[in-house]
C-alpha cells in the first residue's frame, strides 16, 4: 500500500472526514436556533450567545490545540477532540437551563471543536510541496461537506425524535468519526517511514518550531505575531468570519422569518455548504497554477455582492441563487486564508501559526452571530446585520490585497537573491 498510495493522501482523507465531522455540527447550531429559542424562552441574542461565547472559548483552545499538535503530534491531540465533542453534545441533551449550556456546548465542545481547523490542515500541510493548495483546499472542503449533510439531517432527526435525541446521536457519532480515526494519522511523513521527496523538506530539516524556538506557548506565539503580513492576515481572519457564521447561524431564523419553512432553509444552508466544497477543492489547484491574488478578489467580490443580493432576497428562488454564489465565494476566500498562511511559514511553525490564525477566526465567529441577534431584537430585521458584513467584507478584500502583493514581493525578493547568490 505504501508503494502504490503516498500516504499523504490517506492523512488528506482523514482529516476531511474529522473535519466535516465537527464543522457539520459546529454549522448545525443554526438549525437547533429555533428549539432552544421556543423551548426556553430565550431571545435572539440570548441564544446566539450560546454559539458566540463557544467561539471564544474554542479561539483559546485553537491556539492551545496548534502549540499541543507541534509538541505531542496528531494523534492524542485529535482523540481529545473526539471525546470533548461527544461529552458536550451528550450533556447539552439533557440542558434545562441557559447556564447548562454555556458548560456543556459553549465549554466542553469548544474545547473538542476549536483546533478541528488548524490541527488538520497543519498535520496535512508538511506532507506536500508540490499541490499543498489542492491538498489543503481538499482538507478545508471538509467544512462544507459537513454542513451539507449534517445539518438536513439534523432537521429530520429533530422532527423525528427531538433536538435532545439528535444530539445525543450526534454526540454518539462524533466519538466514533473522530477518536477512532485519530489513531491513523501521523505528524512527519518520517513518522510513517515515507520517502520526503514530494514534501516539504524544510519542515523535517531540524527539531520542531516548539523545541528549538520556545516551550513557552505565549512566547512562541510573541514570535509569531511580529510578522506584519501574518497580523494582516489575521485582521482578514476575523472580518471573514464576522460575515460568514452572522450568515451560517442566522439564515434559518431569517429564512423562517420571511415565510418559508425550516426545511427550506436548511436547504439553503446545505445549499450554501455544498458549493463551499466545490470552492474549496476548485481554487487551490488554480491558485497552484496562476498565484494567489486573482482568487483572492474573485471570491471576495463574490461575497460582497452575494451579501448585498440577500439584503432583498425574498423569493426561494433568490436564496438559492444567493446561497450557490456566496457558498462558491466562502469556499474559495476561506481556502486562500489557508493556503496564505501555510506559505508564510511553511512546514516550520505550522501547528501554532494555524492555531493563532483560527482563534482570529474563531472571534469573529463569536462576534457576528451575538450582535446580528442584538440587531435583530433592536431593529426586528437582519437588514442592518447583513448591510454592515457587506462593509467589513469590502474592507477584508482591501487587506487582503495589501498582503498578497506583499508575500509576492517578498518571495521574488528571495529569489533575487538566491540567483545572485
Amino acid at each position: 500500500m505504501r508503494n502504490k498510495i503516498y500516504y499523504g493522501w490517506i492523512i488528506v482523507l482523514i482529516s476531511v472526514v474529522v473535519v466535516s465531522t465537527l464543522f457539520g455540527i459546529r454549522y448545525s447550531f443554526g438549525v437547533f436556533f429555533q428549539s432552544f429559542e421556543n423551548d426556553f424562552g430565550l431571545s435572539r441574542t440570548a441564544t446566539s450567545s450560546i454559539f458566540s461565547v463557544s467561539m471564544l472559548i474554542a479561539a483559546i483552545f485553537a491556539i492551545i490545540s496548534g502549540f499541543a499538535l507541534d509538541k505531542y503530534g496528531p494523534k492524542s491531540v485529535v482523540a481529545a477532540m473526539g471525546v470533548f465533542t461527544a461529552l458536550g453534545l451528550v450533556l447539552s441533551s439533557r440542558g434545562t437551563e441557559l447556564w447548562h449550556f454555556y458548560l456543556s456546548y459553549s465549554l466542553l465542545l469548544s474545547i473538542g471543536m476549536g483546533g478541528a481547523m488548524p490541527v488538520m490542515i497543519a498535520t496535512t500541510s508538511p506532507w506536500f510541496q508540490k499541490g499543498r493548495g489542492l491538498a489543503i483546499s481538499i482538507v478545508s472542503s471538509g467544512a462544507g461537506l459537513g454542513a451539507a449533510i449534517i445539518a438536513p439531517l439534523a432537521v429530520s432527526s429533530i422532527a423525528l425524535w427531538g433536538w435532545r435525541t439528535s444530539y445525543l446521536l450526534m454526540g454518539i457519532f462524533s466519538l466514533v468519526a473522530v477518536s477512532f480515526f485519530s489513531v491513523f494519522l501521523k505528524l512527519k511523513p518520517a513518522a510513517a517511514g515515507i520517502n520526503l521527496k514530494n514534501t516539504d523538506a524544510s519542515f523535517n530539516s531540524g527539531n520542531s518550531f516548539a523545541q528549538s524556538t520556545s516551550s513557552s506557548i505565549f512566547t512562541a506565539s510573541l514570535v509569531l505575531l511580529r510578522n506584519r503580513i501574518f497580523l494582516m492576515l489575521l485582521a482578514i481572519y476575523v472580518l471573514f468570519s464576522f460575515c460568514l457564521n452572522m450568515v451560517m447561524t442566522h439564515i434559518v431564523p431569517h429564512v423562517t422569518d420571511i415565510g418559508l419553512t425550516r426545511m427550506e432553509g436548511a436547504s439553503i444552508l446545505s445549499v450554501i455548504s455544498i458549493a463551499a466544497v466545490i470552492g474549496r477543492i476548485g481554487t487551490g489547484p488554480i491558485t497552484d497554477k496562476f498565484g494567489r491574488l486573482g482568487p483572492c478578489l474573485a471570491s471576495g467580490l463574490g461575497l460582497a455582492i452575494t451579501l448585498g443580493w440577500l439584503i432583498f432576497a425574498r423569493q426561494l428562488w433568490a436564496l438559492y441563487l444567493f446561497a450557490a454564489i456566496f457558498g462558491l465565494s466562502w469556499g474559495g476566500y476561506g481556502v486562500m486564508m489557508l493556503i496564505l498562511v501555510a506559505d508564510l511559514f511553511g512546514g516550520r511553525r505550522i501547528g501554532l501559526s494555524m492555531g493563532i490564525a483560527d482563534s482570529c477566526f474563531l472571534i469573529g465567529a463569536a462576534i457576528g452571530p451575538a450582535f446580528a441577534g442584538f440587531l435583530f431584537d433592536t431593529t426586528n430585521s437582519y437588514v442592518s446585520a447583513f448591510s454592515i458584513a457587506l462593509v467589513l467584507i469590502v474592507l477584508s478584500i482591501l487587506l487582503m490585497v495589501v498582503a498578497v502583493n506583499r508575500m509576492e514581493a517578498r518571495l521574488n525578493g528571495n529569489k533575487e537573491e538566491s540567483n545572485l547568490a
